[in-house]
């Protein structure tokens, strides 16, 4: 089984209707360059995407790429699936060491509108047609990032897509069925996309494998959680599109040249919480996953009737116009109304962990509190998970002075807390200065939080699932290169280095090896399961060995020191591998007390 490639001068379809799975073909290339490209590709400004980061928060942080969509000469890439057949590109970029096939904006699912709006997900239908597959299907609706330059990143119910990427030199047929990574974008369950990570990128630099990148439903669309989603049977509607997505992939990824044996799953954040979701849930749909600042043990968990899921609810409700339980109305709507309701909503309770329209208990996807559940017996998947230093810097208000303010932050965030609480001996009062409008106490603030919310529910992962009986190996990272004075290392902050981004690199030397390293330990995992095989483009005898956590109980720290892009000339070490004792006390005082912050 191969890519199947078509000949240049062929209709290409200009416009994608909705489309659902089969073979390839194989035919001859073209020498002619493409002389059509089709409405879709034309309307993307002719080669030209903007990437920036799905990390709720990164604002600051997000890049701007000239991505380089050109279609190499000779030939286009094209597979037949039942759904229909889909003309993709060539993605050829000036620092790629090599070209990266890419199909476009397929849909996995029917459009979630009409009656089908606060639906299940239900399969794409069967299909003859040929259709363009050049460019990124729409956004789910939530609120941007930040605008692109080119205009064109609307949102749209229309949303559910999927891209796939493989490189262009893994044709060869002794390659066999490729390992498969499946990304789950971030952005607090409301905001992001699949553009949000430059995957072409990170396959473009790897040995061959596959990425899937996708759309899910956010916001209210997604994520309606109440009595009244209950009573329909459409809670966490987010985490059923995944559900279907990975059995897409199941169905369809073999067309493409890739194993659906040997599938990982990878998130950031958001993307990292969904995958833990699942991973405690396990089908037999994926068996590896990389967790990023992220998992099953996030803090943001309550049942779907919880007081605060009420509240939430019923704001929107009000704001919609349409009675409590009124399921008709909500579907009729109009989409702009509904999206600017959900947004004022997830507003009205940021910034905190109370954000709403997230996954909640349902009997079903989350049976339970995470704590509380068991892990499947079953269960065999390696796990690859991490944090970053500062994760709670982009969260907390800068301006705090008084411990006064520090326990009303949390008495807010964690109504369960008493005065007697000891967080404050947990975390007792630095040295930072006040500095500007920086109060003395953010520095204190940013650490509880972060670690509460990130670092230490990371790690109660890799404690559990390394203590479990599965014997599956878990890999442990810590992210500590300084973005900012600051922000440190902050949340989402790795993003850049496992996408070999070409404007970190270019900083200095040090930084290139983050890089590559980074990237280097990650793909090698999804290529294997084993973060330390050599590779072609990940390859170097100077790194440590990363053994997992069973083996001693360590962690492989990124940039440890490193303040280059902070401004400072300290590089540090790009990698090294130490006993896991970061933060230790104040982790294992969370992990005796959430229990009881959880409702």
């Amino acid at each position: 089984m191969g890519y199947s490639l078509f000949n240049a001068d062929s209709k290409v379809v200009s416009d994608l209707p909705v489309p659902t799975t089969g073979s390839v073909t194989q035919e001859a290339k073209n020498d002619k360059a493409p002389t059509t490209r089709g409405r879709r590709f034309l309307r993307s400004n002719v080669g030209k995407v903007v990437v920036y980061f799905a990390v709720f928060g990164v604002i600051a942080a997000a890049l701007t790429l000239v991505l380089g969509w050109v279609l190499a000469r000779g030939s286009i890439p094209k597979v037949t699936l039942r759904q229909g057949t889909f003309q993709g590109i060539i993605i050829d970029r000036p620092n790629f060491p090599k070209q990266v096939e890419a199909h476009l904006g397929i849909p996995y699912a029917l459009p979630p509108i009409g009656d089908l709006r606060f639906a299940r997900p239900r399969p794409v239908l069967p299909s003859n047609e040929t259709f363009e597959a050049s460019s990124f299907g729409q956004r789910c609706p939530g609120r941007p990032f930040k605008p692109l330059p080119d205009g064109n990143d609307n949102g749209s119910e229309d949303c559910l897509t999927v891209n796939v990427f493989r490189p262009t030199d893994s044709t060869d047929e002794f390659l066999g069925l490729l390992p498969v990574m499946v990304y789950f974008h971030g952005g607090a369950f409301n905001r992001g996309s699949s553009k949000s990570h430059d995957t072409a990128a990170m396959v473009a630099w790897a040995d061959p494998f596959i990425a899937v990148t996708f759309n899910y439903r956010l916001g209210a669309l997604g994520f309606l959680n109440s009595v009244l989603a209950a009573e329909e049977g459409i809670l966490n509607l987010g985490l059923h599109d995944q559900v279907l997505l990975l059995e897409w992939v199941q169905e369809n990824i073999a067309a493409f040249g890739g194993d659906p044996n040997q599938v990982t799953l990878m998130g950031l954040s958001a993307g990292a919480h969904s995958v833990g979701h699942h991973l405690l849930n396990h089908k037999s749909t994926f068996h590896r996953v990389i967790m990023e600042s992220g998992g099953p043990y996030s803090r943001a968990l309550h049942h779907y009737n919880s007081t605060l899921n009420t509240q939430q609810s019923s704001k929107f409700m009000s704001l919609v116009g349409c009675r409590e339980h009124d399921i008709s109305c909500l579907r009729s709507v109009n989409e702009t109304k509904l999206v600017n309701a959900s947004d004022l909503v997830f507003e009205q309770w940021n910034p905190s962990l109370r954000w709403a329209w997230q996954p909640v208990i349902d009997g079903e996807l989350v049976p339970g509190r995470p704590l509380d559940q068991h892990l499947p017996s079953s269960t065999n998947i390696s796990i690859l998970t991490g944090f970053s230093t500062n994760e709670g810097s982009l969260y907390v208000p800068r301006n705090l002075s008084t411990e006064g303010q520090f326990d009303s932050f949390f008495s807010t965030l964690l109504p369960q807390v008493t005065p007697d609480e000891d967080i404050s001996d947990a975390y007792p009062q630095d040295s930072y200065v006040e500095w500007r409008s920086v109060g003395k106490e953010f520095r204190r603030l940013e650490a509880a939080y972060g670690q509460y919310a990130y670092s230490c529910a990371v790690r109660q992962t890799a404690s559990v699932f390394s203590s479990s009986s599965s014997h599956a190996d878990v890999y442990l990272y810590h992210w500590a290169v300084n973005r900012t004075v600051l922000g440190g290392a902050a949340h989402g902050d790795c993003v850049p280095y496992e996408t070999m981004d070409a404007g970190v690199r270019s900083i200095s030397a040090t930084q290139r090896a983050i890089a590559d390293a980074f990237h280097g330990y990650l793909t090698n995992f999804i290529i294997s399961g084993d973060p330390n095989r050599g590779s072609e483009y990940g390859a170097s005898d100077d790194r440590p060995q990363w053994l997992p956590v069973q083996e001693g109980n360590r962690t492989l720290i990124f940039g440890l020191g490193n303040d280059e892009r902070a401004g400072g000339e300290t590089k540090g070490m790009p990698a090294q591998f130490v006993l896991d004792e970061w933060a230790l006390p104040e982790c294992e005082f969370w992990a005796s007390q959430s229990r009881k912050y959880e409702d």
